[in-house]
């Protein structure tokens, strides 16, 4: 009998016809070979598809990305490691480099960075990882180690050992693959029955309006980014009911945040490495929290800060400590 995760439909990226692949192909990065063109893609073609035609995964995407990747700074090293770090950041453009990884992430589950000369990200959807299991350092058991990577193009195969990539990989904790999953996985399904609605005659019918409607709503809750988030204003939600509703995102948010943090921290001590300097820096991203979401949405705070402003004015907090806590509730 075939399940439902047997059975994900997904459209060719070369002649847009619906085809059939399963989770395990995705968690394998299988090629998939069309039925209708014989062209053989890959789920990445189809997810990097997917955020650029559907306008509903790309504000999700970027939205994440964005609330990540905002502020940096780099932590502790040695004095000129951290200089020549700071320098290096500056001549490859880390600010777009750092958006760009995020975005990978969120979209394949995988960011795969080339730590040369000049740093550069790999085609995602044409990496794949060699892996074998052994032992690893700090476990006591053997576990998947990554032994290598390979990147097909157009013309050549070229392959790279496991120090000159860093490999950014999102998945939980307690997963032992080889890839991660991306954001857009779980909402496969809802999204190939919305676009498949939309090309029917019957979509513009008000008596089917409640079928688009569902469907839309099943990809809001699979991507993760409440409606006020990406409309960027508080849409009538109680302000109490969003700071619920944000803990799930604020929690993907930092999830994100800690990979990146990881990833490149590791790209800093390849580079210092590489370089013959001592201690390297830590990549560090502001940690968002909820309020500073709602700020962001334009959720009113005036209560809080009218209070702040009664407890200075009653002598229980000194000036200092009002500026600095307004100013908490600034955006």
């Amino acid at each position: 009998m075939t399940g439902l995760l047997d059975s994900i439909p997904v459209a060719c990226v070369h002649c847009q016809a619906e085809n059939a692949t399963s989770l395990e192909a995705i968690d394998t990065r299988e090629a998939i070979k069309c039925t209708a063109c014989g062209e053989k893609f890959s789920i990445g073609d189809v997810f990097q598809a997917l955020y650029e035609q559907e306008l509903l995964v790309k504000k999700s995407v970027d939205s994440v990305v964005d609330y990540a990747t905002r502020q940096w700074t780099l932590d502790g090293g040695a004095t000129e490691t951290r200089k020549k770090t700071e320098d290096f950041l500056h001549d490859i453009k880390f600010d777009g480099l750092l958006k760009e990884t995020a975005k990978q992430i969120l979209i394949h589950g995988d960011a795969f960075l080339q730590v040369d000369k000049d740093w550069q990200l790999l085609s995602t959807q044409r990496v794949e990882v060699k892996t074998s299991y052994g032992p690893v350092p700090g476990l006591k058991t053997p576990a998947l180690k990554e032994d290598g990577f390979s990147l097909t193009t157009d013309k050549r195969t070229k392959s790279f050992g496991p120090e000159e990539v860093v490999h950014f990989k999102k998945t939980l904790l307690t997963e032992d693959t080889a890839y991660g999953e991306s954001m857009i996985q779980v909402t496969l399904i809802a999204l190939r029955h919305s676009r498949e609605f939309r090309k029917a005659l019957t979509h513009v019918r008000s008596d089917f309006h409640w079928w688009g409607d569902h469907l839309e709503q099943q990809m809001r809750l699979g991507l993760g980014v409440p409606n006020f988030v990406l409309e960027k204003q508080p849409l009538g939600y109680d302000r109490r009911a969003a700071e619920f509703v944000l803990v799930a995102f604020v929690g993907e948010v930092r999830h994100l945040q800690g990979l990146l943090e990881d990833g490149f921290s590791l790209a800093f001590e390849r580079f210092a490495g590489q370089s013959g300097l001592s201690k390297a820096p830590e990549l560090k991203l502001r940690e968002l929290n909820e309020r500073m979401v709602l700020i962001d949405c334009g959720f009113d705070f005036s209560e809080e800060i009218d209070g702040l402003r009664k407890l200075h004015e009653a002598g229980i907090i000194s000036k200092e400590d009002l500026d600095r806590m307004t100013r908490e509730y600034s955006p």
